[in-house]
Parts: C-alpha cells; sequence; structure tokens
C-alpha cells in the first residue's frame, strides 16, 4: 500500500460567480520499514476495512477556510493556515471499494464560514456552499478521485506496538513534507471491526495537529448522485434550477 499524500492544496468557492482555482502537490513514496509485527498488524487491519463498503471519518485541524473576494469561500488542506483561515471541521462519508475511497461526501465547517460540501463520484467532483452544486476540477478533491487508500502504510517507519485498555496502538513516521516530518498514532479499538483514533503531529516546516476518527460501514454511505449506471451528477446543479 502507498502512503496517502496529506496533497496540501487551496481551493476558493465563488458562491455567486462560476471561477473555481486551485493548486495540488504530491510527493514520491517510499516502502514501509521498521517494526515487523507492528506492520503486519496495521495491514491486518486495514485489511478489514478493504472488505467493507464504506465508513464515515471526522477530521480536525486538516481543513482551514476563509471568507474571500465576492462573498465567496477559500478552503485550504495539509498545510498551516494563512492569516485569516480559520480551522473547519470535516464530516466525511466514504464509499469504499478494496480499500480505496471510491466516492464521498465532505461536510466542512468553520466559525463564522458557510458550511461547504465537497462530493467526488465516478471520478467527477463537485463544490456546495448553498443548496446547489458546481463542477470542480480533479484537483479541488482532497480525497482524490478514486486511487486513495483509506489506510496506507507506504514511506512508514513503524514503532513496535503498544497494547492497552482502549485497543493496540500503532506508531510510526513519515515525511509529510520536504522540511517536515509527522508522527502518527493510531489506536484500534478491540472487535472484528474497530473504530479508529488517529493522531498526527507534524513537525518542521509545517506545524500541525491533526485528530481523526474513523468508524466502519457496513453499508455503503447514501451520497446525492444518482446510483449506477446513471451519470454520478447531483441535484440540483448550480444555474440550472
Amino acid at each position: 500500500m502507498a502512503r496517502r499524500g496529506h496533497r496540501p492544496a487551496a481551493a476558493a468557492l465563488a458562491i455567486a460567480g462560476a471561477v473555481l482555482v486551485a493548486a495540488a502537490a504530491s510527493g514520491a513514496v517510499k516502502p514501509p520499514s521498521g517494526d515487523v509485527a507492528a506492520g503486519t498488524f496495521y495491514r491486518k487491519e486495514a485489511a478489514v476495512y478493504s472488505k467493507l463498503a464504506g465508513a464515515k471519518v471526522v477530521e480536525t485541524g486538516y481543513f482551514f477556510g476563509s471568507r474571500s473576494r465576492g462573498g465567496g469561500i477559500s478552503f485550504t488542506w495539509g498545510q498551516p493556515p494563512k492569516p485569516g483561515y480559520v480551522a473547519q471541521k470535516a464530516e466525511v462519508l466514504e464509499e469504499l471499494s478494496d480499500g480505496k475511497v471510491v466516492a464521498y461526501m465532505a461536510k466542512l465547517t468553520g466559525h463564522g464560514l458557510k458550511r461547504i460540501r465537497v462530493l467526488m463520484a465516478g471520478g467527477d467532483v463537485f463544490l456546495s456552499s448553498s443548496s446547489c452544486w458546481k463542477k470542480a476540477p480533479a484537483s479541488f478533491s482532497p480525497f482524490g478521485t478514486g486511487e486513495t487508500y483509506l489506510f496506507n502504510d507506504g514511506g512508514a517507519h513503524f514503532m513496535p506496538l503498544d497494547r492497552n485498555h482502549a485497543g493496540t496502538t500503532t506508531t510510526f513516521t513519515y515525511a509529510w513534507a520536504p522540511g517536515a516530518q509527522a508522527r502518527e498514532v493510531d489506536t484500534f479499538s478491540r472487535g472484528t471491526r474497530p473504530t479508529v483514533q488517529i493522531h498526527i503531529t507534524v513537525a518542521g516546516a509545517q506545524a500541525m495537529h491533526i485528530g481523526k476518527t474513523i468508524t466502519p460501514l457496513v453499508n455503503a454511505p447514501e451520497l446525492p448522485v444518482p446510483t449506477p449506471p446513471a451519470v454520478p451528477v447531483p441535484k440540483p446543479m448550480c444555474g440550472n434550477r
């Protein structure tokens, strides 16, 4: 499995307009290393989710938003916030296939900001800050367009396992960005379908603290797009109401 890239990027959604701009970056991936038992346990737990149809993810410290000119909303992810940006909470429903996020809808909320919705289905990306949707470039998707794994260990260096009252904890480090290193602590609860509590500390050039909870879903989540073979376009589309 390849390590999920943090995909540092910025996006702007013009509520009353149609211009959307974004920029993204990704890096090379190295194979996992370190404690063999910890790496084996991590891959075993990831395999549990690869058999499930979906997951619910709640994430903080990864997204930041700001009001932009013309009444629009800008949001960034995977990098420290710029001046004027406030933290956003992400609530994400993800459809999984063999452990990959093949479709999802994310709701981003922050103090003083309108809610932003990000939808990816069939490789297409849509954004909304109102009741309607706008088509967006693929680079606007923080979680990829169907090629991103929910759990990945590429580039990870594992520390020994810690078994405790909460479950089993894996700790590993990896390169976050040039000059920045991440330390991730994942605690898998007990049971056949574990909930996962994740804490990521990024040190160096991009200091960040990220928290995440992943809850397994037996069934695929309901998303605001038609089911196949219909074209996965949400309704209503802005300007077509």
